[in-house]
């Protein structure tokens, strides 16, 4: 007669898959706009003495950037009249004892003239900016970092969704999902870096899933890419930003599991005997 021992009944705490999706989304930033730094010469303050000739005051040094500022002119008692020129263009005539201000948001040269004799007192104060167009040599770069993606509803508060599919109905739960992170962007000219910025972003998406109330919803974004473009509308730059995420998205949650199981026991430690040693002969 074989004794057999009867197996009891045993519960496992587990954890239970409920839901899985390998998901792609892409999402559309609001347009940004490109506002390039300036830069500014120190103020310049300049005195001249002319005699039948002309003065070259100030010429733009930085090619590939627009100059714009103010200057202030004024010409001393008993001097002769003297001519303004801004970017090879006559803008005004001073007379003895005259002072008046120019302002141009584009300057390449400014040149004073006269055909007597002259003294004056000039001010300068000048400002550089780089000037985008269509025609530039850009590259705009994008890195992404600090991403985050959590739901955004609480597990209780899901609300039921039913959904057909053969025509058979099954019920899902609504979650939504917060993608979060920021981006940073660099723009070059003639590989030249002039602007930079870093932009915060907060994206929502909804994804229905079997996720019953006291399941945990875990998001991971596995991969992200980052597409700007530079664009003009009506000559002024403006960005589009275009962010792709691929998640994986798991829905898990504990579970108690009965099983049947004979409880174990630890066996008896096996001792081998030691081989005896072999027998040379010498001769």
């Amino acid at each position: 007669m074989n004794l057999i021992k009867c197996k009891e009944q045993h519960c496992l705490i587990t954890t239970k898959v409920y839901d899985w999706i390998y998901k792609l989304e892409s999402f559309s930033c609001d347009p940004l706009k490109v506002n390039l730094p300036c830069y500014s010469e120190p103020k310049r303050c300049i005195e001249g003495d002319l005699f039948n000739e002309q003065m070259l005051l100030w010429r733009k040094g930085a090619p590939s950037m627009t100059a714009f500022g103010t200057i202030s002119i004024s010409v001393n008692q008993q001097s002769s009249p003297l001519e303004i020129h801004i970017n090879g263009e006559l803008v005004h005539t001073l007379d003895a004892g005259d002072c008046h201000s120019f302002t141009y948001d584009q300057i390449n040269d400014i040149i004073v003239k006269t055909s007597g004799i002259s003294s004056f007192q000039a001010t300068l104060q000048v400002h550089y900016q780089h000037k985008l167009s269509e025609d530039d040599n850009l590259k705009l770069t994008c890195e992404l970092f600090h991403l985050e993606c959590t739901e955004v509803t609480k597990s209780n508060l899901r609300k039921d969704v039913v959904i057909y599919k053969e025509g058979k109905p099954i019920t899902l739960q609504k979650v939504i999902l917060q993608k979060s992170g920021c981006f940073s962007l660099c723009l070059y000219k003639h590989k030249q870096l002039i602007w930079k910025t870093v932009v915060p972003f907060c994206f929502l998406e909804t994804v229905y899933l079997c996720a019953p109330p006291t399941t945990d919803v875990d998001c991971t974004i596995v991969t992200a890419e980052c597409d700007p473009h530079i664009v003009f509308v009506n000559g002024k730059p403006c960005i589009q930003v275009q962010l792709t995420f691929c998640q994986n998205i798991l829905v898990t949650g504990e579970i108690v599991v009965s099983t049947k199981g004979t409880p174990c026991e630890p066996r008896k430690h096996i001792t081998l005997d030691k081989a005896p040693c072999p027998v040379y002969q010498l001769f």
